[in-house]
């Protein structure tokens, strides 16, 4: 299909009034498909999601308790800043502020990828004036966005201690 065909077809799809709903499934299959396979599909990402997130999460802990217990053998701050002079100290320090700057992309691809979804689901709710097709995934895309505009928050507040400090403040210390 040619660009010509894709945009005559897309502006036909647009010019095209909505017509009566169809009938009710007279079949359960027919009900239920349409309903198990997009939640499927949404389980299976949030799975793949969660286990990446739990994979990187234990990495990063025993990278830094390999990093804790190797600081907590020097003995004296000198012998600490004698091995932070050799070449395998400067390797070892860069890794733990690589760790930082890795943590400040992470949270700027979440709000990027946020805005993106909120900028499609606009874009779905404006095309909401031709199909009321577009209503579902507007606010499925929107409420995504959002969503990972909040996480971003919230890893954004941790990183500055201002969750910690206001657990602080509320337990009394």
């Amino acid at each position: 299909m040619n660009s010509i065909t894709l945009g005559a077809s897309i502006t036909l799809f647009l010019q095209q009034p909505s017509g009566t709903p169809p009938g009710p499934p007279d079949r359960l299959e027919n009900i239920l498909i349409p309903i198990i396979v997009p939640l499927g599909a949404f389980a299976m990402v949030v799975l793949l999601a969660w286990l990446r997130h739990r994979t990187n999460e234990a990495k990063l802990r025993t990278q830094s308790e390999a990093q804790r217990q190797l600081v907590e053998k020097f003995g004296s701050g000198k012998e600490l800043s004698e091995f932070m002079e050799t070449e395998g100290g400067r390797r070892f320090f860069s890794n733990v502020l690589a760790a930082d700057s890795n943590m400040q992309r992470q949270i700027e691809r979440t709000i990027r990828v946020g805005v993106i979804l909120i900028c499609a689901g606009l874009g779905c709710v404006a095309l909401l004036v031709r199909n009321a097709q577009f209503f579902y995934p507007a606010v499925i895309l929107i409420s995504l966005g959002a969503g990972l505009l909040i996480a971003a928050a919230l890893r954004l507040s941790r990183k500055w201690g201002l969750i910690e400090q206001e657990q602080r403040l509320s337990q009394g210390g």
